[in-house]
């Protein structure tokens, strides 16, 4: 028996409806309750079908002392956003102005919106059209978000059990190839070429941890990160785009697929070039000045000149800055990307053998 025979086989389960995460009625004693599951083969296949982009914004890092300001969530089903969620929270008490700095939600703002209790009702309210399948929340770092709705959920005498995923450990594990600076969520977003229109603000940090969730599915059954046909060039400025191309030529005359180089700029002048998830090197674009940012070794190596970079640009890594004419750039700069590629395909051949 095929799997579409055994499939078609099975008894059609008509007007199944999960569990809400969250249950209002007040009347049951607190189960507050979150479990982590890893991302394995059957967490794909769930979360493909369902699972809510989750992201709050609070008045302290301290879920018992603090309070959640704002809730924000993303729904998504069969790979598509379905539906948004979005409240501020009043969570009680005075929010510092070193809090305020962080999501600039002020007190003020939030003086006459709902209590949590209210929230959790309202976010509750939220998922109910979507009991058709299980809710599974994500998101980045999401422990610190469950700590959150598991304490004011005990504090309203709400009951809680969510099945979460987070996008963090995720991120660690399939991107350990990637050599990003940090793993905080910005970071990750901007590696895959995804914007945050307003970060530290709930819904749109929830967007940002759904598209990343999104894209770390491909790695588990594709080739590369991002589907045939993709841009392979994420906010790279017109200035930027000459060197690329002739990177992009350089690399593909030394074997690199065509489909899997990607140019993954930021609005700060910094690029980063990928052949599939191995990050090659990066090259930034300031004012007057143009700079190749590799591992201080080889420059000194090669006798370079060099200037200390910043932490963005990989001074984690023990990179530094070269200088170079961006109008006619020395074929040096061009051929170290070339030279990265080739070590890298070195050592995939070494674990092939």
């Amino acid at each position: 028996m095929t799997f579409e025979e055994w499939k078609n086989s099975q008894p059609v389960k008509k007007n199944t409806r999960y569990p809400n995460p969250f249950d209002c009625s007040l009347q049951v004693s607190p189960i507050t309750e979150a479990l982590y599951h890893e991302l394995n083969a059957p967490a794909l296949f769930a979360l493909r079908r369902q699972f809510v982009a989750v992201d709050l914004e609070t008045s302290g890092l301290s879920a018992e002392q603090g309070g959640i300001v704002e809730i924000g969530a993303v729904v998504y089903r069969d790979g598509k956003e379905a539906a948004r969620f979005q409240t501020l929270v009043n969570p009680g008490h005075w929010m510092s102005n070193e809090v305020i700095a962080i999501h600039h939600i002020t007190n003020e703002m939030v003086q006459d919106q709902p209590g949590e209790g209210r929230a959790l009702e309202m976010f509750a309210g939220f998922l109910e059209p979507f009991l058709d399948r299980p809710v599974y929340f994500v998101g980045h770092n999401t422990s610190f978000d469950m700590c959150f709705l598991k304490a004011a959920s005990r504090r309203n005498g709400i009951s809680f059990r969510a099945d979460y995923f987070d996008t963090l450990s995720t991120s660690r594990a399939f991107l350990k190839d990637a050599r990003l600076w940090n793993f905080q969520l910005n970071t990750v977003g901007e590696y895959f070429g995804i914007t945050n229109p307003q970060a530290h603000r709930a819904v749109a940090d929830a967007m940002v941890s759904g598209e990343i969730l999104l894209r770390l599915f491909q790695p588990a059954g594709m080739k590369h990160l991002y589907k045939k046909g993709e841009s392979t060039a994420c906010r790279i400025e017109e200035d930027q785009k000459p060197l690329c191309r002739n990177i992009r030529d350089a690399l593909i005359k030394a074997g690199a697929d065509p489909e899997t180089i990607r140019f993954v700029g930021n609005h700060q002048g910094l690029v980063s070039v990928y052949a599939g998830r191995n990050l090659l090197g990066r090259f930034r674009f300031l004012k007057h000045k143009a700079y190749l940012l590799l591992p201080a070794s080889r420059a000194k190596a090669f006798g370079c000149s060099m200037e200390e970079c910043t932490k963005d640009e990989g001074s984690d890594l023990s990179w530094c800055r070269v200088p170079f004419e961006r109008d006619d750039p020395d074929p040096f700069f061009i051929s170290e990307f070339v030279h990265e590629f080739r070590q890298l395909e070195k050592m995939k051949s070494r674990k092939n053998s």
